[in-house]
């Protein structure tokens, strides 16, 4: 009987270490409440133009404040149409307007004669954005100062112009053209890149200092571009595109691929949650959470510090609401 108790003492201590290791190696969902709320932006067509509305959902995707009636919707970009700001606040374009909400329509400022402010963002604590002339001749990039608007860089040429941090607090500027892509340092310096003939695919961050840039080339080589180029095996390895975080990750067919030592290591991909319906599309705000939309409707949450997934979250918008951005909430 003594033999049987002590095998029944040693059983349960042996459970109860193999639970405790389970429990420490198994990846619980990190905690909601450390991660941000969203801003949806959608449209409603009245006569021959759209109106834009804006609301605050949770983390979860459940609506955290009133729909926001915010004007006219003009020329916008499809990318960086709204960001955070400081202490609960967000910047959206209309085109006409730069707006600042502040649980409600705070701060108007108007686009510059002749221009159509198509993004915004901010970078290291200033409201940064890109303005496109009426007459589609060039864009420029404009940073709101105590005086109104000012010229960041005159007279780049057109394409799809996204904001980007870069080292050591400078700001620059990716253009997305046909065949190649630019980056321009707007702040902090003057360097420039060229890639050379590529297809990029509209996303670049920094690692060490040095730009990493996805690209495609036709319709079955996908790389990126660090100064020269670096070819993906296949589509199913490939970085898509990448987060503007520090540090660095792409997004895969299969999942989130890390940045180190100079490469994607595809052997350390994080398998995505659950079967993406349509191409990601990444929301980041400085933080080491970011946002993965499947659709405007749905996405899930992932932390790049620590290479997690966080909780999915599902967003319900008015059955008429075409939805033209989302944003991180500050």
């Amino acid at each position: 009987m003594r033999f049987s108790k002590g095998r029944e003492a040693l059983f349960f201590l042996g459970l109860a270490i193999a639970v405790a290791v389970l429990w420490q190696a198994y990846p619980r969902s990190l905690r909601v409440s450390k991660v941000p709320g969203l801003w949806i932006f959608y449209a409603r067509a009245t006569g021959i133009h759209e109106v834009l509305f804006g609301r605050p959902y949770t983390a979860r995707g459940k609506p955290a404040g009133p729909v926001l009636r915010l004007g006219r919707l003009g020329l916008v970009q499809e990318a960086q149409t709204a960001t955070a700001g400081s202490k609960g606040w967000e910047w959206v374009t209309t085109g006409w307007n730069v707006l600042g909400i502040h649980g409600r329509v705070v701060v108007r400022r108007p686009a510059p004669p002749g221009d159509q402010i198509v993004s915004v963002a901010m970078v290291d604590g200033t409201l940064q954005a890109v303005a496109e002339r009426l007459d589609g001749s060039h864009v420029r990039v404009l940073r709101w100062g105590s005086h109104g608007w000012i010229d960041e860089q005159r007279r780049l040429p057109l394409g799809i112009t996204t904001l980007v941090s870069g080292p050591q607090d400078s700001v620059w500027v990716l253009t997305a053209e046909p065949d190649q892509a630019r980056l321009t340092e707007i702040a902090g310096g003057h360097t420039q890149y060229h890639t050379g003939p590529l297809e990029p695919q509209g996303t670049a961050g920094f690692v060490g200092g040095m730009p990493v840039i996805p690209y495609a080339v036709g319709q079955n080589t996908f790389g990126y571009w660090t100064g020269t180029r670096h070819d993906f095996s296949s589509v199913y390895h490939a970085a898509l595109s990448v987060t503007d975080t520090t540090p660095l990750w792409g997004l895969g067919v299969k999942g989130m691929i890390p940045y180190r030592d100079g490469a994607f290591q595809t052997d350390k991909l994080v398998p995505w949650p659950r079967r993406q319906d349509t191409t990601p599309v990444i929301l980041t705000g400085g933080g080491s959470w970011i946002a993965i939309l499947d659709g405007f409707s749905q996405g899930q949450w992932f932390n790049v510090e620590t290479g997690q997934f966080g909780p999915p979250f599902q967003i319900n918008t008015p059955w008429w609401a075409v939805v033209r951005a989302a944003s991180l909430g500050s």
